[in-house]
């Protein structure tokens, strides 16, 4: 650039010197011709007389009447092109320093938006996992107070009163969404046998389905069949077993054992969006977010991005799935191709469900949702709900 810079200045000096030269020869000529010229009166040669008589001459103006080009048309263009292209370069300069100014102020302005859209996304996700850990629930002992005993189960799936034992894996009780009551040791939870008066209430395969499985508090410390006013009632019978009962007295009368706090006290099942499903909870998000946004909301509360391993589970997932597409808790990020799930197993023979043309995104897409009962690559940016598995 300077030595092109160098060659325009003697460039422009040299056309400038064979302008000044072109005009001074003009001069030189109109001043030569301008001259008086000696000149003979009559026939006599020894008396010459000298004409004398000439215009002054005023070389910047005029010679014989004629105007002098100080700067010919021919040299006034090549003359001024260097201090024109100076100028020109400098208008360039300012403009693309302008643009320049203009783009990092824009791209300022969008990182901030973007910086502002993730710090809500997290600040939900947290505000999103306490509410998780608040509602996760905690195991119990079904007391009643007035007869100082507790409740337990009776192979093969009747339940009966038993003193209380805080250490007893078989007096542990759990509530799970939708007012079904779970009893922890044998994963089954607690039915009646039908809506009637003293019929036997009975451990039975959790299903959310099955409405003799639905509970509710009431007047505090009483618990009924949703619906009906029929209660838990401890066995007043001659088997001693839990049944339906349609008084309200003592014997129908429910606290958490070492509290006087009635057991719907230890969460509010009928709020919660839980789901459960063959030993594990299930949590739909409220909201989406990236995948690693889904995952640090899972693992936060001791839960994990779900992991299907069943034909069964996987319809399970698909029917609490409250969006078109959720995360799922598969990934090749460390190694391509190499899909494990979150806790670092693959995936299992035959319980692979990739749509046929999965996945497909190369480097580029290296996080799994499901939509349709199938999976499908994204990038991990993307934004999709996502369900949380817990499994006890």
């Amino acid at each position: 650039m300077l030595k092109r810079d160098r060659l325009s200045a003697e460039s422009w000096r040299q056309q400038q010197a064979q302008c000044q030269c072109r005009q001074v020869g003009r001069v030189t000529e109109a001043v030569a011709a301008s001259v008086p010229r000696w000149t003979s009166r009559g026939d006599s040669k020894e008396n010459p007389e000298m004409e004398s008589t000439y215009e002054p001459i005023d070389p910047a103006i005029s010679l014989n009447g004629k105007e002098v080009e100080l700067l010919p048309a021919d040299c006034s263009p090549a003359c001024w092109k260097p201090a024109f292209t100076c100028r020109a370069a400098m208008v360039t300069v300012a403009l693309v320093l302008a643009t320049s100014v203009s783009l990092n102020v824009l791209l300022l302005a969008l990182g901030l938006v973007h910086y502002s859209k993730m710090v809500a996304t997290l600040e939900q996700a947290h505000q999103e996992n306490r509410q998780l850990q608040e509602a996760v629930p905690d195991p119990f002992l079904l007391f009643n107070e007035a007869h100082n005993a507790c409740m337990t189960i009776k192979q093969p799936n009747n339940l009966i009163k038993v003193s209380c034992d805080p250490d007893a894996p078989g007096q542990r009780f759990q509530w799970l969404s939708r007012g079904l009551l779970r009893h922890v040791a044998s994963q089954l939870c607690v039915e009646a046998s039908t809506a009637k008066n003293r019929v036997a209430i009975l451990l039975k395969p959790c299903n959310v389905q099955r409405s003799f499985q639905h509970w509710e508090c009431r007047d505090h410390d009483l618990l009924a069949l949703q619906g009906t006013d029929l209660y838990f009632n401890y066995g007043n019978s001659a088997k001693k077993i839990a049944m339906l009962y349609s008084q309200n007295g003592h014997w129908s009368r429910w606290l958490i054992y070492g509290t006087h706090s009635n057991i719907c006290s230890t969460c509010n099942p009928f709020s919660m969006d839980w789901t459960f499903f063959q030993g594990s909870y299930y949590f739909f998000s409220y909201s989406p977010g990236t995948w690693d946004v889904a995952n640090q909301s899972c693992t936060s509360m001791g839960f994990h991005l779900v992991m299907i391993n069943s034909i069964e589970e996987k319809g399970h997932v698909a029917t609490i799935m409250k969006a078109p597409s959720c995360w799922i808790g598969l990934t090749d990020q460390v190694l391509e191709d190499d899909w494990k799930w979150v806790d670092g197993t693959h995936i299992e023979h035959g319980d692979s469900y990739w749509h046929q043309n999965e996945p497909n995104g190369g480097k580029g897409e290296n996080c799994a949702s499901m939509q349709n009962s199938l999976w499908y690559d994204h990038e991990c940016k993307e934004k999709f709900h996502w369900i949380c598995e817990r499994r006890f």
